[in-house]
């Protein structure tokens, strides 16, 4: 077992700093295996080595063969996805990640682009990224500016009282005012989580199953596909803040 103890990210339900780290060596080393002629067709996870040394975790590929085909190399990527379906953490941004892979349609270093495999500081700076093109370069009849944005985008459906009670304004209903809005609560979280959410609760109240929660995990409660939805484009349009 890598980890010591349970990361609060499992309870957040999203991956933790450490698992991410070995999700960016395994596709370091998949990309490694394929510039030297290898591939890992039949990638499991006996197939990975994880260590620990000077306080730092990694993982390496031991088992590997040579490539016959580039479609071997397309191959690793697909039996990587398998691999990651068999966690068990649920999550929208999780399946997607897998979907993805499997069919094909994410790669490489992109994988390491994509929501299930960002930190939470890095899902956030993509939220200001795109406010920031959006305010800059992409303004409401703006030539350029992507046509999605001023869809309808019904984000205002089972919000929680905590944020509507700290909202100084109500953005448009579009992909445009949910923008805005995350943007609003990223920038000014501590006025937004009540300081009883974000401080980790009583071993009592743990046992009965109350768990410390996040604006990160919040926002995925309340907007799970949405949110998914503009790391999506950021990553696809390779914004950056």
């Amino acid at each position: 077992m890598y980890l010591q103890k349970i990361d609060w990210s499992v309870y957040m339900n999203r991956y933790t700093n450490v698992f991410i780290g070995l999700i960016s060596d395994v596709v370091k080393a998949i990309l490694a295996l394929h510039s030297a002629g290898y591939c890992c067709n039949s990638l499991s996870g006996r197939h990975i080595a994880v260590t620990e040394e000077h306080g730092s975790i990694s993982a390496k590929i031991w088992f590997f063969q040579k490539c016959l085909s580039d479609k071997d190399k397309d191959k690793d990527w697909i039996v990587f996805g398998k691999l990651l379906e068999t966690s068990q953490l649920m999550s929208l941004e999780k399946q997607d990640l897998c979907n993805k892979l499997t069919a094909g349609s994410l790669r490489g270093m992109d994988i390491l682009a994509h929501s299930a495999v960002l930190t939470v500081r890095k899902k956030f700076q993509n939220v200001l990224a795109l406010y920031l093109n959006q305010k800059t370069h992409w303004k409401s009849g703006s030539v350029g500016a992507p046509g999605w944005l001023n869809d309808k985008c019904l984000w205002n459906t089972n919000v929680p009282a905590w944020i509507w009670l700290q909202s100084i304004s109500t953005p448009a209903y579009t992909r445009r005012g949910f923008c805005e809005k995350l943007r609003h609560l990223v920038e000014h979280e501590v006025d937004f989580l009540n300081p009883n959410i974000v401080k980790a609760p009583p071993i009592k109240d743990q046992e009965k199953g109350q768990l410390r929660i996040d604006l990160e995990c919040s926002v995925r409660k309340v907007w799970e596909f949405f949110f998914l939805e503009l790391q999506e484009y950021v990553r696809k349009s390779k914004l950056t803040y």
